[in-house]
């Protein structure tokens, strides 16, 4: 057997079949929908009178669900994207975080984004058209994917 082969044959089983955490949101790219939706008064009658404006509109914020998919991205590629993006010295949130916040953010999400598969301009025309509360639920899943991941839900000790 060869260095490298017996190498290989002492990684730990559950090593191998090891995965990087990863998770899928839902972004509704037509919120102007969901308030239409949400004011139209319900109805305590067998015959709804609003029952059909209220399945039409469903289908079509349905339609406009995006899921994201985000992947972390393992320790190394994590740490070196956070060394492409230093703080800036004249802000303290950067300096308090140890990263650009500003160029760090996209990036940062954009390494993640396993689906869509989106090329520049794509990626570009999603950060057009979220909220700001979608733009940051997503950043926050991405960083928590990459620095809280993994923990063991029970204890392995009894």
């Amino acid at each position: 057997m060869t260095n490298r082969a017996a190498r290989r044959a002492a990684i730990p089983a559950a090593l191998k079949k090891a995965k990087l955490p990863e998770t899928k949101l839902e972004l509704c790219l037509a919120p102007h929908l969901v308030e239409e939706y949400d004011s139209i008064p319900e109805s305590d009658s067998l015959a709804d009178p609003h029952a059909e404006k209220r399945a039409g509109l469903r289908k079509e914020i349905e339609a406009s669900i995006l899921t994201v998919k985000l992947r972390a991205l393992g320790a190394r590629k994590y740490d070196a994207l956070t060394a492409e993006h230093p703080p800036r010295t004249d802000v303290l949130q950067d300096r308090e975080m140890g990263i650009n916040d500003l160029t760090f953010k996209p990036a940062i999400l954009r390494a993640c984004m396993v689906e869509p598969v989106l090329d520049d301009e794509g990626f570009e025309m999603l950060l057009d058209v979220i909220t700001s509360e979608e733009w940051e639920r997503l950043l926050v899943t991405a960083v928590r994917l990459n620095r809280y991941g993994g923990q063991v839900p029970f204890s392995r000790g009894g």
